[in-house]
């Protein structure tokens, strides 16, 4: 646990500072600053496994904006089990369903979200019509999710990231949804089937999956 002194504060101020004007360009307000303290506090022993995971994170960090506590978490653990990964997928996607509805135009920060629906059930409304309402057993369909997300950001395979909303234009712009995890990195063949939107937060120079 970091310790609640103005040095500490103060250091781990400085931290945060250094990765959002190397992210987004702009400093953080004191508010937000206090936020990260908040949830941060309690997962890092030392400013220096802090500024450890900041580092590790920022050589990874592909995105325009500012990295969420669970991100510098992430790092820390060192996360990279595809397998957990895919369940957070699931469990964006779905809280993504309940939460904005089938009529809005959707558009997720990781590819893999997109195409593993657009695998396994064509359409953002059939998802939505499997996994959103409270009644629904979704024990089966989170399985198939994982094992085809899986599948699929190992093989890097991407058809596009927009998810059309029903009866919604496929011109409208989408809501653009952030994940708290860092998403399997897309192979650099494959940007060009990437949104616009998403693709100004993935450097062409990104490259991965071997």
């Amino acid at each position: 646990m970091l310790a609640d002194t103005v040095e500490t504060r103060a250091e781990f101020a400085k931290i945060l500072q250094f990765v959002s004007r190397s992210v987004t360009g702009d400093s953080l307000s004191d508010d937000v600053l206090e936020s990260y303290w908040f949830v941060l506090q309690d997962e890092f022993s030392s400013t220096r496994e802090f500024g450890e995971a900041a580092k590790k994170l920022l050589k990874s960090w592909n995105y325009s904006y500012m990295p969420k506590p669970a991100h510098f978490i992430q790092a820390l653990q060192n996360e990279t089990d595809l397998d957990l990964i895919a369940n957070k997928a699931y469990t964006t996607a779905k809280a993504t369903a309940i939460n904005i509805g089938v009529y809005e135009n959707i558009e997720f920060d990781d590819p893999f979200i997109a195409e593993t629906i657009f695998t396994l059930f064509g359409s953002w409304k059939e998802f939505h019509d499997h996994v959103a309402y409270f009644n629904s057993d979704d024990t089966w369909i989170k399985k198939d999710f994982v094992d085809a997300y899986k599948r699929i950001a190992k093989a890097g395979n991407i058809r596009g990231t927009k998810l059309v909303g029903y009866l919604k234009s496929d011109f409208k712009e989408p809501k653009l949804i952030h994940c708290d995890y860092l998403p399997p990195k897309v192979r650099q063949e494959q940007q060009k089937q990437i949104a616009t939107s998403v693709l100004r937060k993935i450097p062409n120079k990104r490259v991965v999956n071997g």
